[in-house]
């Protein structure tokens, strides 16, 4: 704890009272601490990534669209949902096999504030192109998505009136929500989906995407498979920068998966040191990185708790019985993006202000794509999904 202080005297200090030198010594001490889950306790982690953000991460990583990291994730079938967990929900059953046929990347964590903050001074909200369906569902207009007004706030949850309110930028719920490392929330579905627009197209114009290929959200198989692991598993993670991805198939030797059914993306067992939950006691969201332990076979971390992360898939036909049931399939028709907003949209991954039971990987849940909370966010998977909806 000592050199969190020592971070928040040279907050204290600056401009003046601290040379450049003397404050790269303390950022790089900051880091060190932040990352080392052997020896330093899980609130202690998070404080240094708090003090972190406001002298400067320098992980680009975190904060540089372009240096973002992603995991590969090799084509393959996995075991999806739960059987034998005496937590799983009748929406997690049966546990079935599905097939996703094609290999893909995702997002090592979820987007970040700073990284979203390319896409608002790109003027992203400006672009029409990327509101296709927000626009025929009257929640965009003229460069600004309309949210729901939020009513009443109990629990953890909002609820919220018909009305709606424009904005151009994500909710803002000050500090630490708002900090450039902690990942974004505060965005509806549509804000999301738009934000792959952008990328894509971005990615595109640099000739980074090949044909056929596209930024999305994952689905809920992407996003499951990813924190739980296929039935057979890389020997070593495998990570690129989104600038320097060409998705196309990777040699990497596989092993095979002798945790198929993991309730963790480590394994059975809640783990506060692993994840940002209820019992891990930071009570916010937390700087990306600091559970290097929680990472998943492919290296993807932060698929317990921290956010909710929304998908592209469909929750139910009329938002509240789940969608076409289990088993799930790839491209059955439950990711299409031009539902109404009284459909909700799965989201996954738990958050932290809940309890070991809500943070496990099968655990899926929903909200209306139109609405917006203070624990919901999402990451990015590189695809070449038929289901790709390009600007």
């Amino acid at each position: 704890a000592v050199v969190v202080l020592a971070g928040e005297a040279v907050i204290d200090a600056r401009p003046d009272g601290v040379t450049q030198a003397c404050q790269q010594t303390v950022i790089a001490e900051l880091l060190r601490t932040m990352l080392d889950d052997q020896q330093v306790q899980p609130t202690v982690r998070a404080a240094a990534g708090r003090v972190i953000a406001k002298l400067g991460d320098s992980r680009q990583a975190t904060t540089a669209l372009d240096q973002m990291e992603l995991c590969y994730i090799p084509a393959g079938p996995f075991e999806m949902g739960s059987q034998d967990d005496p937590q799983a929900y009748e929406n997690e059953k049966p546990q079935h096999t599905c097939e996703i046929p094609y290999a893909y990347w995702i997002s090592r964590y979820p987007v970040t504030n700073a990284q979203f903050a390319a896409f608002v001074k790109a003027d992203g909200y400006a672009n029409p192109a990327y509101w296709v369906e927000a626009k025929q569902q009257g929640v965009w207009e003229a460069g600004y998505v309309l949210r729901r007004i939020a009513t009443d706030y109990k629990a953890g949850k909002f609820t919220f009136s018909e009305q709606r309110e424009p904005d151009n930028r994500p909710r803002n719920f000050g500090d630490p929500y708002s900090l450039p490392n902690h990942p974004v929330i505060g965005i509806t579905w549509y804000e999301a989906l738009a934000f792959t627009r952008w990328l894509t197209a971005e990615l595109k114009h640099a000739t980074f995407l090949p044909e056929g290929w596209a930024v999305q959200l994952p689905n809920e198989a992407e996003w499951e498979k990813a924190a739980r692991g296929g039935h057979k598993i890389p020997k070593q993670a495998i990570y690129r920068s989104l600038g320097s991805v060409w998705p196309t198939a990777v040699k990497c030797p596989l092993l095979k998966n002798r945790q198929l059914t993991r309730r963790y993306p480590w394994g059975d067992q809640p783990d506060a040191n692993r994840m940002n939950y209820a019992e891990t006691k930071i009570e916010t969201t937390s700087a990306l990185g600091c559970f290097p332990g929680g990472a998943s076979p492919y290296g993807v971390e932060e698929m317990s708790g921290n956010v909710w992360e929304w998908t592209r898939s469909l929750w139910g036909e009329d938002g509240r019985k789940p969608a076409f049931g289990y088993p799930y399939q790839v491209n059955d028709g439950r990711e299409q993006l031009a539902s109404g907003t009284d459909v909700h949209r799965v989201v996954r991954g738990g958050a932290f202000h809940l309890d070991h039971s809500f943070v496990r990987a099968a655990v899926r849940f929903s909200f209306f794509p139109g609405a917006w909370n203070y624990d919901v966010g999402f990451r990015l998977v590189l695809s070449p999904s038929a289901l790709a909806s390009e600007p």
